[in-house]
């Protein structure tokens, strides 16, 4: 009788297969599906939408600093390794969420060192762990495509997961090095890692001030931060379906996708805006897209939706009148 060893593989979808490797020896692969995940920045406003998102999916966790509310699972601060480490025991996926955002007034030495030092921090105590599938929260604003570099357009529109990235704020910079150390743990394997790119993301008390501000409504009060030159956004509900289908990715090794709406927050067509914010046009790979809908967004999304399944539930509109329906 051939001996038979056994190694899980932690996917989305189970698969079993018999590799021979000498006369009378298998290595039998018996997939065990992704059960216990973990979502650092878990108690922040992203973190609930992914929570909530994943419950219905898998065991989830939490981790986050200890004054932190609603509290973590796991209270720990992510420039703490040797609290990762205990924190990823067993655990068989991670959705790193936890960084300071670009909104946040805190010092640039802080937001690179917690940016960057902490995602090297998640990934190493993850791979030291054993954990299969790693989910990353980049931004678009890796690209440097924003307030930080106003005459700097991009190379071409749509953008694409191939653009260039130069950023030059410490946020847009620590989310560029953030892919880097994930495509770095990604060739070591045999940890897959998926970054995903959400643009500015629409969260109930930014979408309210948004449509108060561009309706021009006095009460709306002053910018809470600068609009994105693009005008893209998305909705927090599709993040957080997008980093469930990263976590259900099939393929190992690293990727990264845009996870925007298919428009923009912006009146006036996309095209015009541009022209009038850079004084021209970069080249336009795809113009029957704008020809289609004058306002879809400078991101393409195509490869979100090609390889994970993914796709914006809705467009601005469908936002507005969410504001419009809420009670007073």
């Amino acid at each position: 009788m051939p001996d038979v060893v056994c190694s899980h593989i932690f996917g989305a979808n189970w698969r079993s297969k018999a590799t021979n490797l000498v006369s009378g020896r298998f290595i039998v692969e018996i997939p065990v599906p992704l059960e216990d995940v973990l979502v650092t920045g878990g108690s922040g406003r992203l973190g609930g939408f992914v929570v909530a998102e994943l419950r219905s999916y898998y065991r989830v966790s939490t981790l986050d600093r200890p004054e932190t509310l609603p509290a973590p699972d796991a209270p720990a601060n992510i420039l703490d390794l040797p609290a990762l480490d205990r924190a990823l025991r067993g655990r068989h996926a991670v959705v790193h969420l936890a960084a300071i955002d670009a909104a946040v007034p805190a010092p640039a030495a802080t937001i690179f060192d917690t940016n960057v030092r902490g995602t090297w921090n998640v990934l190493e105590a993850a791979q030291r762990n054993g954990v299969r599938r790693v989910v990353l929260c980049s931004s678009v604003s890796a690209l440097g495509v924003d307030f930080t570099n106003p005459g700097l357009p991009p190379a071409y529109l749509p953008i694409d997961e191939d653009h260039p990235l130069r950023p030059t704020h410490p946020y847009g910079l620590s989310k560029q090095l953030g892919e880097d150390i994930g495509r770095s743990f990604a060739r070591r394997g045999p940890m897959g890692i998926t970054c995903i790119r959400p643009a500015w993301i629409m969260f109930p008390d930014t979408l309210a001030w948004l449509v108060g501000h561009l309706r021009s409504t006095p009460d709306a009060g002053p910018a809470r931060e600068p609009l994105p030159l693009l005008r893209s956004y998305v909705a927090p509900e599709d993040v957080a379906r997008a980093a469930r289908l990263a976590l259900q990715r099939r393929d190992s090794g690293f990727a990264r996708y845009f996870i925007t709406a298919n428009d923009t927050f912006e009146p006036r067509p996309t095209l015009e805006h541009l022209r009038d914010l850079y004084g021209s046009l970069p080249e336009i790979r795809k113009p029957e897209r704008y020809r289609q809908n004058p306002h879809a967004s400078a991101y393409d999304t195509a490869l979100a939706h090609e390889e994970l399944g993914w796709a914006p539930s809705g467009g601005w509109h469908d936002l507005v009148r969410q504001v419009e329906s809420r009670p007073i």
